[in-house]
């Protein structure tokens, strides 16, 4: 049996056949463990991010009053001048 060289594009270039079949046989695996831990480690994440949220909420109901004032300060009335009163 002959193994043929692959075409000189991509990832394996250069590699015989029958060294690359056991590659992406390995790297098939590799992906799988990888989105696996990927997936458990986002819903880590996800459970104490919520948890995080549940825990603010919480302590929100309850906490004293918020004691700031009404409203964003850039948003009250404006201060009159005489200049407005003549125009």
């Amino acid at each position: 049996m002959v193994l043929q060289k692959t075409s000189p594009v991509g990832f394996f270039a250069g590699q015989r056949l029958g060294d690359r079949t056991g590659s992406l046989m390995s790297t098939k695996n590799e992906t799988a463990n990888v989105k696996q831990e990927r997936a458990a480690r986002l819903s880590e994440q996800l459970r104490a991010n919520l948890m995080r949220r549940k825990s603010q909420a919480r302590a929100r109901r309850e906490g004293a009053a918020d004691e700031r004032a009404e409203g964003i300060t850039l948003a009250q009335a404006p201060v009159r001048t005489t200049e407005d009163d003549e125009a």
